[in-house]
């Protein structure tokens, strides 16, 4: 059902992206169109209410300026128990696959990690595929990164 219901639904909120039969064919592919198409569908019904966008790259660099953010889109004043919680859990791991530890770098890039070759083309042609309409929103986080070839080491 699901791979009935992913690519027509992609097809009609991106019908420019012109993407090859295979990547659907791969769950990768599959599993990312689902995520850009229920992303896509979140941020067109957006107007209907009072919202913050916060991008995930404020969280992991800049977190004490995004906690502030949401605490004034919220309306109360802020707090450092949320920032003392993301620094302890950036300080510490249980280990494991379910570990609460949250290295920037990991969370941006783990994923890669259980992926082959094909299965991470088949993500980024998606991805690449929807990036003009918000370049921003889909930022690949590239393994030659500096920072990202630093924490692999």
């Amino acid at each position: 059902l699901y791979r009935e219901l992913v690519p027509p639904a992609f097809e009609r909120l991106f019908p420019e992206a012109g993407l090859p039969g295979e990547v659907a064919a791969c769950p990768a592919g599959l599993a990312a169109m689902s995520v850009v198409v229920r992303s896509e569908l979140a941020r067109r019904s957006l107007g209907c209410f009072d919202h913050l966008v916060l991008g995930l790259d404020a969280v992991l660099h800049e977190p004490a300026a995004a906690l502030d953010t949401v605490a004034g889109f919220l309306g109360v004043a802020p707090d450092d128990g949320p920032l003392r919680f993301l620094q302890r859990r950036r300080s510490a791991s249980r280990g494991g696959t379910f570990s609460s530890f949250r290295d920037p770098v990991e969370v941006v890039l783990r994923w890669r990690h259980h992926l082959d070759a094909r299965q991470l083309s088949s993500v980024e042609q998606v991805l690449r595929a929807v990036a003009w309409r918000d370049p921003h929103r889909w930022r690949l986080a590239e393994p030659h990164d500096a920072a990202v070839d630093h924490a692999l080491c």
